[in-house]
């Protein structure tokens, strides 16, 4: 018997429930499908430890140099290089405090979410329906993503922003396959 979801040899693809399985849990189940849910941060190489590691040996360089110029009878040069280490300090806190922002992006038949919070937590949220979405890819000369936003008639939203131009380019194409997915039903 074929109901529709088999082919002539009798198989379905996995997955779709025939329709004597289907029932209202099921089907909305299928409805609610994720097919992209991903978290993109931006990438930070300096952890807590290399942290303090790094600001240790701008902090000995400093004191090393300041005490050769106090010696030499330079000494206003030290409030300067004291400065210079304050300086730093505050910009790789700045920087950490910046890594603490994070986009979140689901993927269903029945919607697009992305989510964005900023360093402060303060989140703020797009909702889309993935039959209006239209996928905004700005490219340079070459093959490389420049920006990447979605939009539909109501607004847009830029996605990714603090990616570098590899990562933007492979996360464009696995957001057009997952909206060529939700568009298709699955």
């Amino acid at each position: 018997m074929n109901n529709g979801n088999e082919n002539k040899s009798g198989w379905r693809p996995s997955g779709l429930p025939t329709s004597r399985e289907r029932t209202p849990v099921a089907h909305a189940a299928a409805l609610n499908e994720t097919f992209l849910s991903v978290r993109l941060a931006p990438h930070r190489s300096l952890s807590h430890v290399g942290f303090v590691i790094l600001m240790s040996i701008v902090a000995a360089v400093s004191f090393v140099a300041g005490l050769v110029f106090f010696l030499i009878g330079a000494w206003p040069v030290v409030g300067f290089l004291g400065l210079d280490v304050m300086l730093v300090f505050w910009a790789l806190r700045l920087n950490t405090r910046a890594a603490r922002g994070f986009e979140e992006i689901d993927v269903s038949r029945t919607h697009i979410m992305i989510r964005q919070v900023d360093a402060r937590g303060n989140a703020r949220e797009f909702w889309v329906n993935p039959l209006f979405a239209r996928l905004i890819v700005e490219r340079d000369g070459a093959a490389a993503v420049t920006r990447l936003a979605l939009s539909d008639r109501t607004g847009h939203c830029t996605i990714g922003s603090f990616l570098n131009e590899s990562e933007r380019t492979i996360f464009a194409a696995t957001l057009t396959q997952a909206l060529a997915t939700a568009r298709a039903g699955g």
